[in-house]
């Protein structure tokens, strides 16, 4: 899984104005967000967007990233990509890292805690 992190240019409508049926046909073919939510700015207008997204590769998520029509127009003053372990709350596959299970010890029976190797 991966976190995409992208802040907009000023003006950023200038710049993706006739773009918008393009970024909504690429997003129904290839995204696999999993969350998603606005990043906003000290007074309170969108910024930007950071997504959680369920793509496998770095190849899948770079090119749903980059092929965006709104990437393309230049629309993104920054853009991180980072990947990461994302744990599910509920899912098939219910692990917790050990924080969680402390601070929440009514959730321990629904979970498997995650054994850490190295890191943090």
């Amino acid at each position: 899984m991966f976190m995409v992190r992208r802040r907009h240019i000023e003006n950023v409508r200038s710049v993706t104005e006739g773009l918008d049926k393009a970024h909504e046909d690429h997003i129904a073919a290839y995204s696999r967000t999993i969350a998603s939510g606005n990043l906003v700015d000290e007074d309170g207008r969108m910024a930007g967007v950071l997504a959680i997204s369920g793509h496998e590769t770095w190849e899948a998520i770079r090119h749903y990233v980059y092929e965006d029509p709104f990437t393309k127009a230049g629309a993104y003053a920054e853009i991180e990509i980072k990947e990461l372990n994302l744990y599910l709350l509920d899912a098939a596959y219910a692990r917790a890292p050990d924080w969680l299970l402390e601070r929440n010890p009514d959730l321990a029976p629904r979970f498997t805690p995650v054994e850490r190797v190295g890191g943090r």
